[in-house]
């Protein structure tokens, strides 16, 4: 474990600002000064040691581990079991013979449950435990991702890897079948679907900057857009993996130190240069919150391309204290990594806390493209999260033309305008002007379900709407398992009162509604997608 002297980083971050503000309070504040000052901070830094960690080697254990996991799978217990071969390949070298045993004997487990997520896996971890096998052996790997891209309907990749096993190992020609392999090569790649414009553009929003907008009506549900991060942070140790943020059961752990997972070799190489920076020091980094920030600073000061650089910073709106408490982090991380360019290190976290996109509690992304919807307290778009990707959909009828919106983590519906402008305010640096700000909504005035469905005319058919949708938003709160006719009922009735301007003002049943469409994509996810016909 790493461990800690006699300062922690609360407390340098305490003295540092003792040490600056006495001399750089008020007027005289000048950011360059600053950052000359810090060059003496290092006698403060030096009094926190810091051990690395290193991951724990033991093939004789990761073998008794491996036979453990074999028990399990013999009597189909196969997610018992891939967790223990799990546990075994952490014990492993990477590239030795034990490593690629623990591989093979997951994907086989992996393959013996026939999901989509865990077939995928599987043929993962096929690939990786290839290059440590004797060739002799290698006839059963190929046999097996042969039957992986079947189930997969990977027909003519499973073709190439049928061959492959048969050449190793003619005699076992038989498997499989000439039938088999015929109907294989009869196999016909689809052609290639193309999908449909975004329905978005971006531009000019007046004293917001830039902004998104509709390019043509957007229906509730409808998928805006959908982009991987630029760049990504996660906090390790929580099931994730630490380069693209993917729930994984079966992890890839990392060469040296015990905190980090990653989903696939490929995740592994791919973030092998940042984590290389801050790999074993965990307790270091994630102490105190500063990970997330910190270690997507490292990671955006490592890319090759300069596209970042230009994102917005706001660091000349900032209040001295704030730019104090930034000038120490940069220097925190800086001195603990090696890096030695302070001032980048600086402009990286200021343009993290405007653009960042939480995407949970554990990880957090940069997306040059979302980054650009702006706030509203009354938001017509959520994000959904998959992974590390982001999808943006509507939650509300969107005309063409209109402002896309989103909501900066609080709406009307969850927090007073005064404590909605502060926190706005103080992270964002603007006064929200938004309807429900403009119009000083207060949530416990609104009138309830019962007076909506009062005040709906009847003759219109607003009457029955109204009680359609506020039977399907009671019967949700009931039901266990969310189906796409739920939504659909949901999306429809709300939409045809929404687009009549039956929600004037806002009411409870306004809220709810909102609330259940956030709750209902959040839960159907991308297979909302195959409910909307072009």
């Amino acid at each position: 474990m790493a461990k800690y002297a006699t300062i922690k980083y609360d407390e340098f971050i305490k003295k540092t600002l003792l040490h600056l503000k006495a001399k750089y309070d008020g007027e005289m504040y000048e950011v360059r000064h600053i950052s000359r000052d810090l060059n003496t901070l290092d006698e403060l830094l030096k009094e926190i040691k810091v051990y690395k960690m290193k991951r724990r080697i033991d093939e004789e254990k990761a073998m008794r581990q491996r036979q453990r996991g074999n028990e399990y799978l013999a009597h189909k217990k196969h997610t018992t079991a891939i967790k223990i071969y799990s546990e075994a390949l952490a014990l492993s070298n990477r590239g030795s013979l034990e490593w690629s045993y623990c591989l093979a004997n997951r994907a086989a487990a992996l393959y013996s449950l026939k999901t989509e997520k865990e077939l995928l896996q599987a043929k993962e971890d096929s690939l990786a435990c290839l290059f440590g096998f004797p060739v002799p052996s290698r006839a059963k790997i190929f046999r097996r991702l042969g039957h992986i891209c079947l189930h997969l309907d990977e027909k003519l990749t499973a073709l190439e890897y049928f061959k492959k096993a048969i050449e190793i190992e003619p005699e076992n020609s038989k498997n499989p079948s000439e039938s088999l392999l015929e109907e294989l090569k009869n196999a016909e790649i689809a052609p290639a679907v193309v999908p449909p414009s975004e329905p978005f553009k971006i531009d000019e929003a007046g004293k917001k900057g830039k902004g998104m907008y509709a390019t043509r009506a957007i229906r509730i549900g409808e998928k805006i857009l959908s982009r991987e991060p630029y760049e990504i942070s996660v906090t390790p140790g929580r099931g994730v993996c630490s380069g693209c943020a993917k729930k994984t059961g079966a992890p890839y752990p990392c060469d040296s130190c015990p905190d980090d997972i990653f989903c696939t070799e490929d995740c592994y190489a791919k973030n092998f240069a940042a984590h290389q920076i801050i790999c074993g020091l965990a307790n270091v980094l994630y102490h105190h919150s500063i990970g997330k920030l910190g270690v997507l600073a490292i990671k955006l000061l490592l890319r090759e391309d300069s596209e970042w650089i230009n994102m917005v910073a706001n660091n000349l709106k900032r209040s001295n204290l704030e730019h104090l408490q930034f000038e120490a982090l940069a220097y925190y991380i800086c001195y603990f990594t090696g890096i030695r360019n302070h001032k980048k290190m600086l402009r990286a976290l200021f343009i993290i806390t405007c653009n960042g996109i939480e995407m949970s509690d554990n990880s957090m992304g940069l997306y040059p493209d979302i980054s650009c919807i702006n706030h509203s307290c009354n938001p017509n778009v959520d994000f959904i999260f998959s992974g590390s990707t982001c999808t943006v959909r509507a939650i509300k009828p969107i005309a063409r033309n209109e402002q896309i919106f989103v909501d900066y983590g609080n709406n009307f519906a969850t927090l007073d305008k005064p404590s909605r402008q502060n926190k706005l305010l103080a992270q964002y640096f603007f006064d929200c002007d938004c309807e429900a700000c403009d119009e000083d909504w207060k949530h416990k005035n609104f009138t309830t379900m019962a007076d909506d469905f009062h005040r709906a005319d009847e003759d219109s058919g607003e009457k029955r709407r109204v009680k359609n949708l506020i039977h399907d938003l009671e019967a949700l709160d009931f039901d266990q398992e969310v189906t796409f006719p739920m939504f659909d009922d949901i999306r429809d009735n709300f939409a045809w009162l929404y687009q009549r301007n039956f929600f004037k003002q806002p009411t409870d049943l306004y809220v709810k509604s909102l609330s259940s469409i956030r709750k209902l994509l959040k839960r159907l996810g991308n297979t909302v997608d195959n409910f909307y016909y072009t």
